[in-house]
């Protein structure tokens, strides 16, 4: 009895063993093994990307030296006159002008302390110094006396003119004190013009004065000969004048 005990459960360990061997596996065990697949085909597509990507650029490298070759080979003749005109500027800038080279001081170690003697410029400097007196200098120039060195703000003929009302500035133009515009042609300065506005003004002020003057003293002359007469019939009194007549033509 032992030994069928026994032999039976030898067979059925090894029925049991042959239906684990036989079952298909589980589902879990199925998503691992197609994440494994698939990690590994990643993988494999990756590393074929990579050397296909530098095949491609070993291939250009190529491609690239042999036209760097190619250029070289035909046009040697542009290379060389490339270099024969910028030694001619290195020259032209030596000969210009002495350049002050830095030279640090031996005595200190920090490059702040430094000596400037006056060296000639170096060799690889190819654009020539431009001497300052060739530059042009900006002047200022007043647009009332048309004179150099200040400007109208600062212009003491125009502060004295306004002053005297001569003159009245509105913005880049002059007007008399009639209010009529200065021209400003470019001929003549605008103070010349003011100037000689004033001066007719004042010849005509002058003008008026002596002929009121001259007419006073006729009216005076013909009273006195009517008194002198006794002929008060033709005498009348003397007007005043106001002002409001009309300039002397």
């Amino acid at each position: 009895m032992r030994i069928l005990k026994k032999y039976i459960e030898l067979e059925l360990e090894a029925r049991i063993s042959v239906t684990k061997r036989l079952s298909p596996p589980r589902i879990s065990e199925q998503k691992e093994l197609k994440n494994k697949e698939r990690r590994v085909q990643f993988k494999e597509e990756v590393f074929q990307g990579i050397q296909e990507a530098l095949n491609k650029m070993q291939e250009v490298t190529k491609t690239l030296k042999e036209q760097r070759e190619v250029v070289k080979d035909e046009a040697p003749a542009e290379n060389d006159e490339a270099k024969k005109f910028m030694d001619q500027l290195n020259e032209l800038a030596n000969v210009a002008t002495p350049q002050k080279k830095i030279i640090h001081n031996p005595q200190s170690n920090n490059p702040r302390f430094r000596t400037r003697d006056n060296v000639s410029s170096p060799p690889n400097r190819s654009v020539p110094h431009v001497p300052a007196h060739n530059v042009p200098k900006f002047t200022v120039k007043c647009y009332y006396c048309m004179e150099e060195g200040h400007s109208v703000g600062r212009c003491t003929e125009l502060v004295d003119d306004q002053s005297k009302n001569w003159v009245i500035r509105q913005g880049f133009n002059y007007l008399y004190p009639n209010w009529e515009r200065v021209p400003n042609d470019g001929k003549f300065p605008p103070k010349y013009l003011v100037r000689e506005f004033q001066r007719e003004q004042e010849e005509l002020k002058r003008k008026l004065e002596e002929n009121n003057k001259e007419e006073e003293q006729k009216k005076k002359r013909k009273i006195t000969a009517s008194i002198s007469m006794d002929n008060w019939g033709d005498w009348e009194p003397p007007c005043i004048s106001t002002g409001l007549e009309e300039p002397f033509g």
